[in-house]
């Protein structure tokens, strides 16, 4: 069997992929042509998932497949078809997953409350209105325990308000670092502080109003204080919790909060009362005796369709195969 996921992983990443177009595997000529940006499991391909997981529909709307049921995944602004969407195993730290106004987390210098909005899964998201100039309005997870030794990944979604920029940061100290989005430009800079190390910050846009955010801290020395704090920003070069100067009754709107032990983030796993884990992927077929896969492929991260023959002898695939799958964190996508 060839198992395209279900492999080690190379610094403890959550490691995926995303197949958009036609594995072929044969000798002469193709045994099997994969077309998987036609949203259909060929049927010589054996797929398994011991959980349900999330993933964008033809709608764009944050879906749920059933266990051992495969995704395939679109573009949630665009609608175009992405391809099978392949990850390993991850677990979501912090629960509720979903903020709910009792018992979520606290607000300082801002007011916490029910939007009446829905968000990406159709759960109410909460609204924080910044209500003063008070350094800092923001506001702060619940804690959570985790391992992050590799590395820390938080994400959420928020919805456009009245207010353009946003900050991510830690509850400790002001010398720590935090990430500032522009979610009129969809940008982001990382202002960098003593401890708890950020290296990277994205945003994307799935809706006209909604936007995913994406942070990941680099180590658990001192990480995130067990929890995590959402605020308002000036500009893209805002300091840590510095003294807001917007106009007041800024507000957005929070929902699906996400925190995993991991260099980069994947898909949405809800959380309830409890720490909740998605089963890692696996797609496997049987090989000829000899003869060749051609696969094509995009990363987490990358916008490039990259393209990869292997060799088969015996049945057998070469050691360096599963190197590929292990270049990068996330999820990745199989075109074909």
């Amino acid at each position: 069997m060839i198992a395209l996921l279900n492999c080690p992983v190379i610094g403890g990443s959550n490691l995926g992929f995303s197949m958009p177009g036609a594995m072929a595997i044969g000798n002469s000529g193709p045994l099997y042509s994969f077309d998987y940006l036609s949203g259909l499991l060929p049927s010589q391909m054996t797929f398994l998932r011991a959980s349900a997981a999330s993933y964008f529909s033809s709608t764009g709307a944050l879906s749920s497949a059933v266990v051992n049921t495969p995704r395939f995944d679109f573009d949630p602004l665009t609608l175009i078809a992405m391809g099978l969407h392949i990850e390993q195993q991850s677990t979501n730290y912090l629960f509720p997953s979903v903020p709910a106004v009792t018992g979520w987390g606290q607000a300082f210098a801002c007011n916490f409350s029910d939007s009446g909005t829905v968000g990406p899964t159709g759960a109410i998201s909460v609204r924080a209105t910044q209500f003063g100039t008070t350094a800092g309005p923001r506001v702060i997870t619940p804690t959570f325990t985790w391992d992050g030794s590799t590395g820390t990944a938080v994400t959420f979604y928020v919805r456009r308000g009245t207010s353009r920029y946003l900050q991510v940061g830690t509850s400790a100290a002001v010398s720590t670092s935090c990430a500032n989005f522009d979610l009129d430009t969809l940008t982001s800079a990382i202002i960098a502080g003593s401890v708890s190390a950020i290296t990277k910050a994205q945003i994307s846009k799935i809706s006209n109003t909604t936007y995913k955010i994406s942070v990941t801290f680099s180590t658990n020395t001192n990480p995130i204080s067990n929890n995590f704090a959402v605020g308002f920003a000036n500009s893209l070069a805002s300091a840590r919790n510095e003294t807001f100067t917007g106009t007041t009754g800024s507000y957005f709107d929070l929902c699906l909060f996400q925190v995993e032990a991991s260099t980069s983030s994947s898909s949405y796993i809800p959380t309830t009362s409890a720490q909740a884990t998605r089963a890692a992927d696996s797609l496997s077929a049987t090989l000829p005796a000899i003869g060749s896969i051609y696969c094509e492929y995009q990363l987490n991260g990358s916008s490039t369709i990259t393209k990869e023959v292997v060799s088969i002898s015996s049945g057998i695939l070469p050691s360096n195969f599963a190197g590929w799958l292990r270049k990068v964190s996330g999820w990745n996508r199989i075109l074909s």
